[in-house]
């Protein structure tokens, strides 16, 4: 994703999003968020349903751990950490009523990437191109489809 992209979903989500401040050997996020431009609205919804579920919660909150488009699908990895610790080093909490209602979030996310193109952002289906699963609209499938032809000449 652009940087740009990334920096306003970190203005959304600074605390879900707090690991992209991480050393690669602490976590995945040093590496930003690892989809095409076309899903930032799908995540930007996500991401203000996040922060407000970690603004009400009192000890405890949600942080990605990686995002990342894999198969054509969105993959958000995550854990429930205690708010006062650094979270690469906090072991994971379990509250199960709240774990629902945030897999609820990204359930809403995995159906919004699901039909949205991953490059452009109209609608898109799963589809395979040269061999790889991709969410993409008929226009962005055509012109990925010549390109990667050109590029085999």
């Amino acid at each position: 994703m652009r940087e740009e992209l990334e920096k306003e979903l970190r203005r959304i989500a600074p605390t879900f999003l707090q690991e992209m401040d991480c050393t690669e050997m602490q976590s995945c996020m040093h590496y930003g968020i690892e989809c095409n431009d076309g899903w930032f609205n799908p995540l930007k919804t996500f991401c203000e349903k996040v922060e407000a579920l970690n603004e009400e919660l009192q000890n405890k909150v949600f942080v990605a751990k990686q995002i990342k488009e894999k198969f054509g699908d969105i993959r958000v990895y995550w854990c429930l950490h205690e708010k006062s610790k650094q979270t690469w080093e906090a072991a994971p909490v379990q509250e199960p009523e709240t774990e629902n209602l945030f897999r609820g979030y990204l359930e809403e996310l995995e159906k919004g990437c699901n039909t949205t193109c991953e490059h452009c952002g109209a609608k898109g289906k799963l589809t395979v191109l040269n061999g790889w699963y991709r969410t993409l609209c008929p226009g962005c499938f055509d012109k990925l489809a010549k390109k990667r032809d050109w590029d085999k000449e």
